[in-house]
């Protein structure tokens, strides 16, 4: 029985040692926004990232692509400051959405997604 158990453990080690990183497409979007928006996010180096967007219209849509992996930190800050706008801030993996947040009429307020890319459990 011992023995048994023994090598049940050991193929157990064996395959979580073996289990590849799988790398996802993380997507940030901005959307439903028309006046300046101010960003900050994560990019594909684990760095934070500045960016103003001069958003013309509620159809305008920003989004920054990258590859990241699991356990990687996923991060995105949006600020607006118009008071009769909105603004939706998205993280999509693999082209599913991860977080999604919304604000209305409620400037200069924090919009904030965030998480960590998870491991696959196949």
């Amino acid at each position: 029985m011992k023995k048994f158990l023994f090598q049940i453990v050991i193929l157990l080690t064996l395959w979580s040692c073996n289990r590849q990183k799988t790398e996802v497409v993380v997507a940030y979007t901005i959307q439903n926004a028309s006046s300046e928006v101010m960003l900050e996010f994560y990019n594909e180096l684990q760095e934070i990232q500045e960016h103003t967007l001069d958003m013309q219209s509620t159809e305008d849509k920003w989004e920054y692509e990258f590859v990241a992996f699991p356990g990687d930190i996923v991060h995105l800050n949006a600020v607006y400051f118009d008071t009769l706008c909105g603004i939706k801030a998205s993280i999509l993996l693999d082209g599913k959405i991860y977080k999604a947040k919304e604000s209305y009429n409620d400037p200069g307020r924090n919009v904030v997604v965030a998480g960590v890319v998870p491991f696959d459990d196949e």
